[in-house]
């Protein structure tokens, strides 16, 4: 209805909550083809939704969707207050997906050159492709404000240098990417980074599960770490790089120019591992091999027993591990002295 009356609305779809199944496709061919138009589809909040468009945007307005969804638009961008269900697929492969509440489902799948998402949480499998090759100056391709998941990827393979910005991070992930800056802040669990040529890592681990890789094979790599976290480190840089240890604990190992291997143990003010209180002193390592730790990252029991926690850093120029209290972050967060 109000084709070329309203000049916005070229259809209105409703979607009756008792219909089953409902399709309805644009065969209508506009006798205005100068103006804009939109397709706006009025659906209840719990629905299986399927949507395509070949040129456009698609914004799912209100308070949530929830249902299977697949959203995607070769030539537009995509904006989503929030969704909810098993299995959700969002893309657009030449435009930009934001969602500025949250995504929840069993698997989500995210394709686009550039991703925005206040809050990811997946029970089974996340997985973000991201090309960066329309990233814009100092912009990221992939920004995610909170992220849960046992099993996330994040992908960026693109011709310019973008970002990718993963902020409190809970269970395990893996980011690969061509080039530009990884960060990963507030990490609870475990991480595999691969930044193949050129830009910076950077992780900051509140309390480090299970075996963390970080490669950079055309930059720097640092590390911050939780100063009550018991860890093994393997810290190697190239020749002409070099490896800095600043721990606020302690570190147990040894330390040359190029590497760094041992373990980096709580601060004895605090720490209590292995059932060793701070008055001990030292964390007797060999205890703390064979204690293990136990976390559960989601709230359908599922649970990961490991050994003591593993970060190994390979970077080609410097590498760097800094060990700091809570509130000692804090004053480098906010520039206090």
């Amino acid at each position: 209805e109000g084709i070329c009356e309203d000049k916005n609305i070229h259809a209105i779809i409703d979607v009756p909550s008792n219909r089953i199944r409902i399709e309805a496709k644009d065969v209508v061919k506009s006798a205005c083809p100068q103006l804009p138009h939109t397709i706006k589809v009025h659906t209840p909040e719990m629905i299986n939704l399927n949507m395509g468009l070949h040129h456009g945007d698609i914004h799912i307005k209100g308070t949530k969707i929830e249902g299977d969804v697949e959203l995607e638009t070769n030539n537009g961008d995509i904006h989503i207050s929030k969704l909810r269900g098993e299995e959700i697929s969002i893309a657009a492969p030449n435009g930009q997906i934001s969602i500025s509440k949250s995504v929840e489902a069993s698997n989500i799948l995210i394709v686009a050159p550039v991703v925005v998402v206040k809050k990811a949480s997946s029970s089974e499998k996340l997985h973000i492709k991201s090309g960066a090759e329309h990233c814009a100056e100092k912009r990221s391709s992939v920004s995610i404000g909170a992220l849960y998941s046992p099993n996330a990827l994040v992908q960026s393979f693109g011709k310019k240098e973008c970002n990718i910005d993963l902020d409190a991070i809970h269970g395990a992930i893996q980011v690969e990417a061509e080039r530009g800056n990884v960060s990963l802040k507030r990490i609870t669990g475990n991480t595999k980074v691969n930044l193949r040529s050129g830009g910076s890592v950077h992780a900051e681990f509140d309390m480090p599960h299970g075996v963390s890789e970080l490669t950079n094979g055309g930059g720097d790599v640092s590390l911050l770490v939780n100063h009550q976290a018991l860890a093994k480190v393997e810290l190697r840089a190239s020749d002409d790089g070099g490896v800095t240890v600043v721990p606020g604990g302690s570190f147990d190992g040894e330390i040359t120019p190029t590497s760094a291997v041992g373990y980096l143990t709580p601060d004895e003010s605090r720490a209590t591992v292995a059932g060793r209180g701070a008055a001990m002193g030292k964390v007797n390592l060999e205890g703390a091999e064979r204690s293990s730790y136990t976390t559960s990252f989601f709230g359908d029991g599922a649970e990961e027993s490991e050994a003591v926690p593993a970060i190994v850093a390979l970077g080609s120029t410097e590498v760097r591990l800094e060990s700091l209290s809570w509130m000692d972050s804090i004053k480098r967060k906010f520039d206090v002295a």
